[in-house]
């Protein structure tokens, strides 16, 4: 293999790194505030005082403001998507060369890369909803208000990013890579996904999605409640789910611009269901999940108590 060829193979798999982990630096700056409110709703308005014309005395007297939930889509939510969609536009063309790339026998043979594939795969499997359901239970039985929280975000947030990575797998109708022998990225089959079988789901990649959205969850509320903490965990998470979006390509399942894309519905999916849930505080979701309680059952086991509120 010439220079100049071994050089074009190394930027390709360059810029499928690059791809998945510069929005992710970008998001690190801005994650604390992925659930809030805009700085001019976020906070609580200052009650205002006005003078009351019609005392003798001129007492003043407070006056409440209402305000306005914000707005569940942002500006930066509109800028990642864009992000995103730009890069997995750029790596379409480069999607065959990255899968053979990928699938080269000197990395598929490598046992340290190998395993390293398998062991961060399986993790994201089930581990963002087995980690958002025991941080959950946990909050609940030590009353800990913040780490019931973070889980119980954790699974919404996955609960909203699987439900439309699901729909637009179906509506797509993207062949897997090894469907098709990674020759031919290109072969879509609108609506296809719904009723072709797994083979006819590869774009977006759930897995990173799944990973993506767990990852910006858990930084934004470790960022919030342990700030300190949260500058480790950060890069950590994100670190941990490009590994993950990584490995679909290395596994031959998806093709480069599917975990490209998938890490933007992630991302977004999980900023938006942060931002409806801190930004209306007494919903009805957080009213039901975060007042449950753990009541044990004298075996050594315990009951989920949930209460369901009619006002």
């Amino acid at each position: 293999m010439s220079p100049l060829a071994h050089s074009s193979r190394r930027v390709r798999s360059v810029a499928l790194a690059l791809s998945l982990l510069s929005p992710a630096t970008l998001l690190a700056q801005d994650v604390r505030q992925a659930g809030r409110p805009a700085a001019d709703s976020a906070q609580t308005t200052d009650s205002a005082q006005t003078t009351d014309s019609a005392a003798a005395k001129g007492a003043e007297a407070a006056v409440k403001i209402p305000i306005r939930p914000p707005s569940i889509f942002s500006k930066r939510d509109l800028a990642i998507t864009a992000g995103f969609t730009a890069g997995a536009l750029a790596l379409m063309p480069l999607d065959r060369s990255i899968a053979e790339w990928s699938q080269a026998p000197r990395r598929q043979e490598n046992g340290g890369l190998k395993g390293a594939m398998g062991a961060v795969e399986r993790v994201y499997e089930t581990g963002p909803v087995v980690a958002g359901a025991s941080l959950w239970a946990l909050g609940l039985a030590t009353r800990n208000r913040p780490v019931a929280e973070m889980g119980f975000h954790t699974l919404a947030a996955v609960a909203v990013n699987q439900q439309l990575t699901t729909v637009l797998k179906g509506a797509f109708g993207r062949s897997r890579p090894y469907v098709v022998g990674d020759s031919l990225s290109h072969d879509w089959n609108w609506g296809q996904g719904f009723s072709g079988g797994t083979e006819r789901r590869s774009f977006p990649s759930g897995h990173s999605s799944n990973a993506f959205a767990f990852a910006t969850v858990l930084s934004h509320e470790i960022s919030q409640n342990w700030p300190k903490a949260g500058r480790i965990a950060t890069p950590l998470l994100y670190a941990g789910a490009a590994g993950a979006a990584y490995a679909r390509v290395y596994h031959d399942k998806h093709w480069a611009s599917d975990v490209a894309v998938g890490a933007a519905i992630g991302i977004v999916s999980a900023r938006t269901t942060l931002r409806f849930l801190h930004g209306r505080p007494n919903n009805w979701f957080d009213r039901i999940g975060l007042n449950a309680s753990i009541v044990p059952d004298g075996r050594g086991g315990g009951t989920l108590a949930v209460s369901i509120p009619v006002k």
